[in-house]
Parts: structure tokens; sequence; C-alpha cells
């Protein structure tokens, strides 16, 4: 399966997710982005960014803050190796 790659605002629209949102979750370390394109806007994976957001609103929706969801995703980071 081919990646698609797309702009921040195509992913906050296609996820239904304010832009504000999504720039604050990529600034503190949610949510990554590729790299930033010639025009300065980041690039991100849309499969993989669409998971961690709808992981991101899962949690938030069981309680956790966005300090306990960072931790949450070091330590399945780290689980993984």
């Amino acid at each position: 399966m081919e990646k698609k790659f797309v702009f921040i605002g195509k992913l906050a629209k296609i996820a239904k997710i304010n832009l504000t949102t999504v720039k604050y979750y990529s600034k503190i370390g949610l949510l990554l982005y590729l790299q930033f394109a010639k025009n300065k806007n980041r690039v991100y994976d849309l499969e993989k960014s669409r998971k961690r957001l709808s992981e991101i609103k899962k949690l938030k929706n069981r309680g956790y803050t966005l300090e306990m969801i960072k931790k949450e995703f070091k330590k399945r980071k780290r689980n993984k190796l």
C-alpha cells in the first residue's frame, strides 16, 4: 500500500480536529511530522497521524491529561523495542 502524505491543514480537516490543536500536539511531541515542506508547512503520514489522533482522542475521553498521554506513548515505544 502506498503511503499518503498530507499538509497540516488537510490532516486537521480529515481528522476533524482544529488546526491549532494539531499544531499544539506537534509542538509538544504527541504528533510527529516528517518534515517541513519548502513552503514551511509540516508534512504528515496520513494513516499514522490519523491513528495517533484517534488514540489521543480516546485517551482524553478516558480522563488522561496530555502529559499522561505522552508518558503512555513513551511507554508503548519502549515496550516495542
